[in-house]
């Protein structure tokens, strides 16, 4: 048994471990970043024999270095694709030994600690400040010109799908025109492969049914880039003076919170985040749900609410139509309060 003989040498087995992710599919991003990340660790083994002590003194060298030193996030990814290569070298190289087990992974800061709930109407109209195109008037003035136009306008398409879906931004972004299918009863999209997940079918948001069967014949239903997405939610935050950290990812957090708000079940909004097991759903949305809970538990058990004063019932009730914001330009929807009664009508319009 030894860690590495002679005759492999480091950087030819990452070669062997990079082609075989990409026989997985994944994303060409993610295969660049691991094999960045192992070839800077096979850099400084060098010729050294690979044990867990030198494994332990790169993940020092990272802490320490003088200029941008790793902390949190970036020192545990470097130690999870560390693990992830271990894993897979032992399992083809079953003669060698661990090497990794001295590292250990700083513990995750809560992603969503200072996370502020926003409405969903809210989130669509900073979009939309954020992506507003300035009428072009000559050059060395400002103003979008047709091409910077066009790209503002992709990004609201984009960020817009990200909101409703609750998607990531790699799978909006990797959508093409054979992910959309409008031959079925329902109009659906296929959520591409990423991150270990399997391609999933679900429904085209109701709202953008036209907006992406216009898409179809494209190579790519978004023609725009990750960067210029989380400018543009920036500025439409700032816009609005909207609390919180705008970024992409944000918008995926807010649909997971907009659904629990509502009352989706969280064996439901684990379906719709696509995560591995509940528990990373609840370990990540459930304090959201704290000030929620006791109008809620309130609510649905029979016996507290017969208990329950008509003033309050009848809070609940408005308080359930108000956020479900039903209505539309075909559907017009009125509700008031009365002689202790609830009136509430829905009827079509003419379109």
């Amino acid at each position: 048994m030894s860690f590495l003989s002679k005759d492999m040498k480091l950087d030819a087995i990452i070669s062997q471990y990079i082609a075989a992710m990409r026989l997985k599919d994944q994303a060409p991003k993610t295969l660049k970043e691991k094999r960045n990340s192992l070839m800077r660790f096979c850099c400084f083994v060098g010729n050294n024999p690979l044990t867990p002590q030198v494994a332990l003194e790169y993940i020092i060298h990272l802490q320490t270095k003088p200029i941008r030193p790793y902390v949190n996030a970036s020192l545990a990814f470097e130690i999870t694709m560390l693990k992830t290569f271990e894993k897979w070298q032992l399992k083809h190289y079953p003669d060698l030994k661990e090497w990794t087990i001295l590292l250990e992974r700083p513990k995750k800061q809560p992603s969503l600690k200072n996370f502020v709930y926003v409405d969903p109407l809210k989130i669509d109209e900073a979009i939309e400040a954020g992506s507003m195109p300035v009428p072009f008037v000559r050059r060395g003035e400002p103003g979008d010109n047709a091409i910077n136009a066009k790209r503002k306008l992709e990004a609201r398409a984009a960020l817009k799908m990200v909101s409703r879906k609750g998607l990531r931004i790699e799978e909006v972004l990797r959508l093409t025109g054979k992910d959309l299918n409008f031959d079925a009863p329902i109009p659906e999209f296929r959520i591409a492969p990423i991150k270990g997940h399997v391609a999933v079918w679900t429904q085209i948001p109701a709202d953008m049914t036209e907006e992406l069967r216009s898409r179809k014949g494209k190579l790519r239903v978004f023609e725009t880039t990750e960067k210029l997405c989380n400018l543009v939610i920036q500025r439409g935050w700032d816009s609005l003076q909207l609390p919180g950290d705008p970024h992409n990812h944000m918008l995926r957090h807010q649909h997971a919170a907009h659904l629990l708000k509502n009352g989706v079940p969280m064996e439901k909004v684990q379906k719709e985040m696509r995560h591995k097991s509940i528990k990373v759903t609840i370990d990540t949305y459930g304090h959201l749900l704290n000030s929620d809970v006791d109008p809620i538990v309130q609510a649905t058990d029979p016996r507290t609410r017969r208990a329950l004063d008509y003033q309050r019932q009848a809070a609940l009730v408005l308080d359930t139509l108000k956020r479900l914001h039903l209505g539309g330009e075909q559907v017009k929807v009125e509700y008031s309060v009365k002689d202790n009664e609830i009136m509430f009508r829905m009827k079509g319009t003419s379109s």
